[in-house]
């Protein structure tokens, strides 16, 4: 529950916020957070919030399915049943699709033809008038063709989003359930499924997933959390205590570790710092399963407060990795007409397996961001794979040498890009040359793990021009391909053309050049 004690905060914060006197604007400016596997547009109008929630690798030409949720306020039970009524009134629209608030479920063929990374999603009142828009990113090119079978997630924490890889779509009717009890569906693309685990689910289990004429069912560990706090909104000087207790560890067999991460540290101070990961042993755990600590909250100025919560097992523990690894491979091969062998592909698969620990380093910070784990692992291994395409044409050749030979390997970088014709593939010398574990260290050393991080795709006319990122000069990268990076502004220059892209946490951003 580190989203239900996030919200309930925010709700306490939006609560006095309508008590005041807040009007509804003529355009609400909708936000749009991409977390837990999904892209999730938020309006808040004077009845409450309304929430919309699609799979967050929609693809231009998909046929989707998603849904909508309202939140309604009020300052009384007469007036929060007044505001559940209106807030239902309201209508989502995405080009060739409506959807009432009131009908939760929608489905959507999603345009073949998506300018600039990104679509709008207007909201609509009841006399049909446009209240609030906001922009929905979108990846422009068509989605990779859908897998044949379904793969399972291996655990979760108990009430999140989990994401299940498989052809859905949406027309399937596809269900979950995890213990025994029925799941509910949020979201589906034809590439994955988005579903929330039962909250009184945990510890052991087995999940159970059909769609169509497949269905697959597999072990599933989930973790609860209870959380508290005496006082939710602080005063300069006053303090507050806040505990966390994680259930269903009774089978524990390796460290599990609790995220806690301090949002406003200039409203309360946490003890022990702002972002916190406190491994759980399994000699920790109490009889009854369970694991608990406290923390002291410090008012710093007057004000609600927001802290997120987390529990989880490693997180390449929570996926098939293997699975999805040969996954990504296959379709970047695939959509970039970058033919790799079977042995290459088995030794990436195998690197990305070999490289958990550094990659668990690195997924566990993005965890506290409600960052979807096979979603941070397929921008990797992607990234990764455009490195070793790179390489393969002769950009950042030299980097793979050792010291005393980068001379005279840097002899054979293309100073204005490779030649667009050019045919490559990749075997297994090329992943030996230049292994996961090299890329996830040079990965490393350039961001903060701590950051929340995105994914930035790059295209030119003509293709396979060199790219430079943030003032790094030099044939390093070539276009078209996505990197991995920290949240934030950042410039991009192909040739003569020049942008600066913001790129948001979890979500995918898009610069095109010429523009």
């Amino acid at each position: 529950m580190r989203q239900r004690f996030s919200i309930r905060l925010l709700l306490l914060a939006l609560g006095a916020l309508l008590g005041s006197g807040i009007r509804a604007q003529s355009d609400i400016v909708g936000e749009v957070l991409s977390e837990n596997g999904l892209h999730r547009a938020k309006f808040q109008v004077p009845q409450g919030v309304i929430r919309v929630n699609l799979p967050d690798d929609v693809s231009a030409g998909d046929s989707i399915s998603g849904t909508v949720y309202t939140e309604p306020s009020g300052k009384n039970p007469k007036e929060l049943t007044t505001n559940t009524g209106e807030i239902t009134g309201y209508v989502v629209e995405m080009p060739g699709q409506k959807a009432k608030t009131s009908d939760r479920h929608f489905h959507w063929g999603v345009p073949v033809t998506v300018a600039g990374g990104v679509i709008p999603i207007l909201l609509r009142d009841r006399k049909n008038k446009i209240v609030g828009h906001c922009n929905l990113p979108i990846n422009s090119n068509p989605g990779e063709p859908p897998p044949t079978e379904i793969d399972l997630p291996l655990g979760a924490e108990a009430g999140s989003m989990t994401s299940v890889w498989g052809p859905f779509g949406g027309a399937s009717g596809a269900s979950v359930s995890v213990g025994g009890k029925d799941a509910d569906v949020i979201a589906e693309s034809p590439r994955k499924l988005v579903f929330v685990t039962p909250t009184d689910v945990v510890g052991r289990s087995t999940l159970q997933v059909r769609s169509g004429t497949l269905s697959a069912s597999a072990p599933f560990f989930t973790l609860g959390l209870q959380l508290g706090a005496t006082k939710t909104s602080l005063m300069s000087g006053e303090t507050a205590i806040m505990s966390a207790t994680v259930t269903g560890l009774q089978d524990l067999r390796q460290p599990a570790t609790l995220i806690i991460v301090n949002h406003e540290p200039g409203t309360v101070a946490l003890a022990g710092g702002p972002a916190q990961e406190i491994t759980i042993q399994p000699a920790e755990v109490r009889p009854d399963g369970t694991f608990a600590i406290t923390r002291v909250l410090t008012g710093v100025k007057g004000g609600a407060y927001l802290i997120s919560v987390a529990a989880t097992r490693p997180p390449s523990a929570q996926v098939p990795i293997d699975r999805l690894v040969g996954r990504t491979v296959d379709g970047w091969s695939m959509a970039q007409n970058v033919p790799i062998s079977a042995e290459a592909r088995s030794l990436i698969v195998s690197d990305v397996v070999a490289a958990r620990p550094q990659l668990d380093r690195l997924l566990l910070s993005q965890v506290a961001f409600r960052a979807d784990i096979g979603t941070e692992l397929d921008w990797l291994v992607r990234d990764y794979c455009f490195n070793l395409r790179d390489l393969k044409l002769g950009g950042r050749l030299a980097e793979s040498f050792p010291p005393r030979h980068r001379r005279v390997a840097n002899s054979f970088v293309p100073q204005g890009g490779a030649q667009p014709g050019r045919a490559v593939s990749l075997d297994a010398s090329d992943v030996r040359r230049f292994s996961f574990t090299q890329f996830l260290a040079q990965l490393l050393a350039r961001l903060t793990p701590s950051d929340p991080l995105g994914n930035l795709v790059v295209t030119s006319r003509p293709d396979r021009q060199a790219i430079a990122v943030d003032q790094v000069t030099g044939a390093d990268y070539l276009t078209t391909r996505s990197f991995v990076l920290s949240v934030g502004k950042h410039t991009i220059r192909v040739a003569s053309c020049n942008q600066s892209v913001t790129v948001n946490a979890n979500q995918q951003a898009t610069v095109s050049c010429p523009p």
